[in-house]
């Protein structure tokens, strides 16, 4: 078998409730939920590497920054769409950038739920995790190279 190590975290009542539920204790259902994640984000990361061009990823990095990272919100494919047409609308996004606007929401859109929920928390990542990227003053070149 295999060395574990063992860690405390936190859970929200909910999120304690509904692990019990689904596995019979917080700890198994911790243990297999972070497992799962790390394999479903490795494999969600490397679909989407090359599906968007480097201003295109350079665009929804610049839209995200200062923004809040919200597991809920993240999921949802109309909420990521508003947020880029209003950062073009307000921001002038597509413009700064110079790429068509119209043509990112279309990658979006034919975006798997996994691939726009890891993108953003990716992106999140590069904001505000330094040891993924060198917050607060992250390499955009080495994160660009991780998914162009």
């Amino acid at each position: 078998m295999a060395k574990t190590n063992t860690k405390s975290i936190r859970l929200s009542p909910q999120t304690d409730a509904e692990l019990v539920k689904l596995y019979g204790s917080a700890y198994a259902g911790g243990t297999r939920a972070t497992e799962a994640y790390l394999w479903l984000r490795r494999y969600t990361l490397k679909g989407l590497k090359g599906k968007l061009t480097r201003d295109e990823l350079s665009a929804l990095t610049d839209i995200q920054n200062g923004s809040i990272f919200e597991e809920q919100f993240a999921v949802n494919h109309s909420a990521y769409i508003a947020h880029i047409e209003d950062s073009d609308e307000f921001e002038g996004i597509g413009k700064r950038w110079n790429i068509d606007i119209k043509a990112l929401i279309e990658k979006v859109k034919n975006m798997t739920t996994c691939e726009i929920f890891f993108l953003q928390e990716e992106i999140d990542r590069f904001w505000n995790v330094e040891k993924a990227f060198g917050s607060p003053n992250p390499d955009l070149e080495k994160f660009l190279g991780t998914l162009t």
